[in-house]
């Protein structure tokens, strides 16, 4: 019997579970209530392993326990262990052609609500074993949440091991209504905006890729009238007069009621697509991924354009220039 095959006989990676759990949980008990184990079993598992590794891997006080030097670097050993196993039991997953499933979408609120939830009907009867569970978000991944599939996020940044992919371009112009414009009037100009009821977005996670200083500086001056985490919400105030507010061109489209700001103030953000690498090649995340890519086609809507097309050449809300 070779060395290798000795040492892996005596290898008992339940240990190692053990191990993590109480340098988790900074102490046996909470590892033992971690596990469904009880305390002496736990207290049992872990001397096995230090007396086979010959080296003590915590200290013990009475504020709990605490790695040592030589427990810190099996710690990393071991949490990298851990991520391996986790990834064999992905394994599979790649090569799951089933078309039934939970798939979990998180993506900012008018997305799904305006694109997403309109169209659901018809993915649905196409298919009917894919179970869509949709949070709204747009900050991106939530490396927290390893629960979710995929995100629609206006930032690149991501997990190592997930994959993105260009969805769309979101272009972003101040509107009003009638409604606001009979009660307030209209502001002559961008810098006559700082004197109206002026609404927007508070941590939307959106980063502009260029400057705008003209936009920034008047944000500073403006006590916004409404502002909100949700666009869905700030879409409702519009509508219903209260103020003006940048909006995403595709809007308009779908409310022609919406007047169009046209002061030379457009703010254009890229969206992604991001799922875990480990589910491309599931079968209900590629349709799913397929028809999200065709929702948001530039082609058909020239609104999710790279490049701003003004919204004069895709839908007819009246276009309001400045005085």
């Amino acid at each position: 019997m070779s060395d290798s095959e000795k040492i892996a006989r005596r290898v008992d990676w339940g240990d190692y579970s053990v191990f993590l759990a109480i340098a988790q949980n900074g102490s046996v008990s909470k590892a033992a209530d971690a596990l469904g184990r009880t305390q002496p079993t736990i207290s049992k598992r872990l001397d096995n392993l230090e007396h086979r590794l010959g080296v003590p891997l915590f200290s013990r006080s009475t504020n709990g326990m605490k790695l040592t030097a030589m427990g810190e670097i099996i710690f990393e050993k071991a949490m990298s262990i851990n991520r391996s196993a986790k990834d064999i039991e992905n394994l599979s997953a790649q090569f799951d052609g089933n078309e039934e499933g939970n798939v979990t979408l998180h993506c900012m609120d008018m997305l799904s609500t305006h694109i997403i939830i309109p169209h659901l009907s018809e993915f649905q009867s196409l298919n009917p074993n894919i179970h869509l569970t949709i949070y709204n978000q747009i900050q991106g991944y939530d490396e927290k949440d390893m629960a979710q599939d995929i995100s629609i996020q206006a930032s690149i940044e991501k997990p190592m091991d997930f994959l993105a992919f260009p969805l769309a371009s979101l272009h972003f112009m101040p509107m009003v209504t009638q409604a606001y414009e009979d009660k307030y009037g209209l502001p002559r100009n961008a810098k006559d905006g700082v004197n109206h009821n002026i609404m927007y977005m508070r941590r939307s996670g959106l980063k502009s890729t260029k400057e705008r200083p003209l936009t920034d500086a008047l944000r500073e001056l403006i006590d916004p009238n409404l502002s909100a985490d949700s666009g869905a919400l700030i879409l409702q105030a519009v509508l219903n007069g209260a103020g003006i507010s940048m909006l995403p061109t595709f809007i308009a489209t779908l409310f022609p009621q919406l007047k169009i700001l046209d002061f030379n103030i457009t703010h254009s953000y890229p969206f992604w697509l991001v799922q875990n690498a480990h589910l491309s090649k599931r079968s209900r995340i590629n349709t799913t991924n397929d028809w999200l890519m065709d929702l948001f086609d530039a082609t058909s809507m020239p609104c999710f354009s790279s490049d701003f097309i003004h919204p004069s050449e895709f839908c007819n809300n009246e276009i309001i220039p400045p005085k």
